[in-house]
């Protein structure tokens, strides 16, 4: 173990996140529903150099078939013009601008469903343009209940052996529940917060600018347009309730501190709350049940007399 793998161990969960966040650009959502080992095995793969700075002869993309030293002195012009042609032809490197359209362009029919790559596509292009998948591996971080609305947490490990030798391992997250996920595959959230995960992480590996085409949903869209501008519903009212409890699987989290902490200013009663603002107040009461001390000091402590000092349908 390197002094820098010593040392990204000792920090701590928040550190960690705050590491990945800042200077990788990861999302806090996803860094919130990972634990250590996770989060650890993230800044290490991060820590790796880039595929692109491998030297030209271990560099799978940059590999070149070496000159036919047997050719007669006669077609050495004409060897010489077909070795320019195939430099200019040659791939981008994963840097490029042009590598995401490159990476698009090498998909076979039935591997791009509008435009954007499938899981099993992603899969594919990796071992052709990186190397062999030596590890892939799920983790199940939240399964659907009747508390969190039938939603599934998943984040999946990717670890590929490249053409120099260099293990570069990624990590993906990803959610799936009947308002994110089309029909008939909401009815799987498992099976395709997996799918989706996973396709996050190959992304990850590829640094393709597209998402994975099992990573989009209609339903999502209509339902974000259909409450656009809309007030907080009663099964929000209720779900938030039985997450901010301080029995069961209650985080003992205070009501009005939470949502004005999640919409940014201060209400007089939840009936006053936005729609966006209680769905975003479910999905972080979702990531805190699985990393309870990422809970802010300020929002903590369940009152139990909140409907008669907070709800205006009590008055």
């Amino acid at each position: 173990m390197t002094t820098e793998q010593k040392s990204i161990e000792k920090m701590t969960v928040k550190e960690l996140r705050a590491a990945l966040e800042t200077e990788y650009g990861y999302s806090k959502e996803d860094l919130n529903t990972m634990k250590k080992p996770q989060l650890v095995g993230l800044l290490e793969g991060e820590l790796v150099p880039e595929i692109s700075d491998f030297s030209p002869d271990n560099d799978v993309l940059a590999h070149v078939p070496p000159e036919d030293t047997s050719s007669v002195n006669s077609e050495a012009e004409k060897a010489e013009d077909v070795n320019d042609v195939e430099e200019k032809l040659s791939p981008p490197t994963i840097n490029d601008l042009e590598w995401s359209d490159y990476v698009v362009s090498l998909m076979e029919y039935g591997e791009l469903v509008n435009g954007n790559p499938t899981v099993d596509g992603l899969r594919r292009i990796v071992g052709v343009v990186l190397g062999d998948i030596v590890e892939s591996h799920t983790n199940i971080v939240q399964v659907p209940t009747k508390e969190n609305m039938g939603r599934a947490s998943v984040t999946h490990t990717i670890k590929v052996l490249c053409g120099s030798g260099l293990q570069v391992s990624v990590t993906g997250s990803a959610d799936s529940w009947y308002k994110n996920t089309d029909m008939p595959y909401s009815k799987f959230p498992v099976s395709m917060a997996e799918t989706r995960a996973e396709g996050r992480a190959l992304r990850r590996l590829l640094k393709l600018k597209v998402v994975a085409a099992e990573e989009l949903s209609q339903v999502a869209q209509d339902d974000a347009e259909h409450y656009a501008n809309q007030l907080v519903n009663e099964n929000q009212i209720n779900f938030i309730d039985v997450l901010c409890k301080n029995t069961g699987r209650g985080l003992d989290i205070n009501i009005k501190n939470l949502l004005s902490h999640i919409g940014s200013k201060a209400y007089n009663s939840i009936r006053e709350v936005e729609y966006d603002v209680a769905s975003d107040a479910i999905k972080s009461l979702s990531e805190w049940q699985q990393s309870t001390d990422s809970i802010p000091e300020e929002i903590k402590i369940y009152n139990v007399n909140w409907r008669l000092e907070f709800d205006a349908s009590n008055s």
